[in-house]
């Protein structure tokens, strides 16, 4: 059996798992580093959390939005996406109005969710700037095409997983 042989036993155990090589670990810990050092920024001046951040954020770039498309935009599963909104929306950070069809409601920041966005949008993309200094990334377009690119894939994968 050709599995069994020396070189085939080495090759099985140059593959194993190393938690610190393995691409999940490294974007959650990498994301996780990221988003605190970010939040830090809209908790201090605003008292908001990641949650509520991601979804003035969605809002200012994107316009009025479904708590589902913002649940599906950001990642967030619906239930922290529905408590985000309802807080940013007792705070009058954000507003609902009725979709044309009346079925769903549409959220959309105030104007004062608007001056947060104003606000906080640029010191993150400074902050964001300044952690690709640090890091010694000089190219942050292909970093952020690769990281879409590995999205995508992984997409695909379990798109045609569900398929199968």
């Amino acid at each position: 059996n050709m599995s069994d042989t020396p070189e085939a036993t080495a090759g099985k155990r140059a593959r194993r798992l190393r938690l610190d090589d393995y691409l999940p670990y490294r974007l959650t810990v990498a994301t996780g580093w990221v988003t605190r050092l970010i939040a830090g920024i809209y908790e201090e001046r605003f008292g908001l959390n990641v949650a509520q951040w991601r979804v003035i954020a969605l809002l200012g770039d994107e316009g009025p939005m479904t708590q589902q498309q913002i649940a599906q935009r950001s990642t967030m599963d619906k239930i922290s996406a529905h408590r985000a909104a309802r807080s940013l929306l007792a705070r009058d950070i954000v507003k609902m109005s009725a979709a044309v069809s009346g079925r769903f409601k549409f959220i959309e920041l105030t104007a004062a969710g608007k001056r947060i966005h104003a606000e906080v949008a640029p010191l993150a993309l400074e902050l964001e700037k300044k952690i690709f200094d640090r890091a010694g990334i000089t190219d942050h377009r292909a970093l952020h095409q690769q990281l879409k690119d590995i999205e995508f894939a992984a997409r695909e994968m379990r798109d045609l997983a569900v398929e199968e």
